[in-house]
């Protein structure tokens, strides 16, 4: 496993074999974290210490836009050569928590939809052992404190999970994480799952693989969602903008588009998606 920094944030280069066998390992024992990191969560990280801070705890920080590998291209000289997106990062884990006879609990998301998440789940994976915990406002300051109530904390205890996922939006899920996993030594993984919650539940459609070969999953999500175009467009727009500011105050601009404009044709027309 190769690790790059982008704008002090770790990326974590692993193939499947590799991944796989951690998680496996990871799943039964030991307590660890994992985020995966996308254009906008780097976007957050750039200009709020705190949320760099915390992304900084992560045992594994695997890349899940393909905006990183263009930007690992830009900014470094190295290329990115792996990426998993979230969901597929949380199925692994919920298929070995099948196989393994371990509970996994999934923390936030909109109610119907973790409620129709779990149903989905439980058709795939017979067996599976898993419940959701509603949280109710859970609130994070400018320094990254979050806060929720105390009941919901108590719940986990008391059911100590193996795995908790927790789908609250990028900032409050990572700091929630790092704020309360040093005392729930019984979770042997935490992870960050945002959106996957949605497509699991079938609320929103993943791209056709050939779009998301292409690292197109973004021109997918505007066609479907609309009114996201403006986060989007942080993450295709805004985001790579900041990428060539950096490549200029690191005076690499010329060699970051010789760098970058392979890696993008490769992309688009490598039937291998990374």
């Amino acid at each position: 496993m190769q690790t790059h920094r982008l704008f002090d944030v770790s990326i974590d280069d692993i193939d499947s074999k590799e991944l796989n066998q951690k998680l496996e390992t990871w799943v039964l024992s030991g307590n660890h974290i994992i985020f995966t990191p996308n254009a906008e969560m780097l976007l957050l990280a750039n200009k709020a210490p705190w949320f760099k801070k915390v992304l900084s705890k992560s045992d594994l920080s695997i890349p899940d836009s393909v905006s990183i590998r263009y930007a690992v291209a830009a900014l470094t000289e190295d290329k990115l050569k792996n990426r998993h997106t979230g969901v597929d990062t949380l199925q692994k884990i919920i298929k070995i928590c099948q196989q393994k006879k371990r509970k996994i609990i999934l923390l936030g998301g909109v109610s119907k939809i973790a409620k129709k998440a779990i149903e989905n789940l439980k058709i795939d994976y017979p067996g599976l052992d898993i419940e959701m915990i509603e949280t109710g406002y859970v609130s994070v300051d400018k320094t990254g404190n979050t806060q929720i109530a105390k009941d919901v904390i108590d719940k986990i205890n008391l059911l100590k999970p193996s795995v908790l996922a927790v789908a609250l939006g990028h900032g409050k899920q990572e700091s929630l994480i790092v704020k309360h996993m040093q005392y729930m030594d019984f979770i042997n993984v935490a992870i960050g799952v945002g959106g996957a919650i949605d497509m699991i539940a079938g609320e929103k459609r993943r791209a056709p693989k050939p779009l998301r070969q292409m690292g197109l999953e973004w021109f997918w999500r505007v066609l479907i969602e609309p009114a996201r175009v403006g986060r989007i467009a942080r993450a295709v727009i805004v985001f790579p903008f900041v990428v060539a500011c950096e490549a200029i105050k690191q005076k690499r601009f010329y060699r970051a588009i010789v760098r970058v404009i392979p890696e993008v044709f490769k992309q688009l027309f490598s039937n291998k998606q990374i």
